[in-house]
């Protein structure tokens, strides 16, 4: 369950950025869809290295998080 819940999230997610791309950006509907597939791979490089580094994604992105939103308030 708790992976088909993750599935969905990052679908969903990736949906809401190629719509966004589309309506925003006034892109094809093509080039957004790659650009969105682009990045995908793009970020699913980093959590493939931080899988064979031995760390944990999430004990390095919230750090990560925590210190953009205290850099921007």
């Amino acid at each position: 369950m708790k992976k088909f819940f993750t599935f969905s999230v990052s679908l969903t997610s990736f949906a809401i950025f190629v719509m966004g791309l589309y309506f925003l950006a006034n892109i094809e509907p093509f080039l957004a869809i790659g650009f969105g597939i682009l990045l995908l791979i793009h970020e699913l490089g980093h959590v493939l290295a931080l899988k064979k580094l031995g760390t944990s994604f999430v004990v390095t992105i919230i750090p990560a998080i925590i210190k953009t939103i205290n850099n921007i308030a």
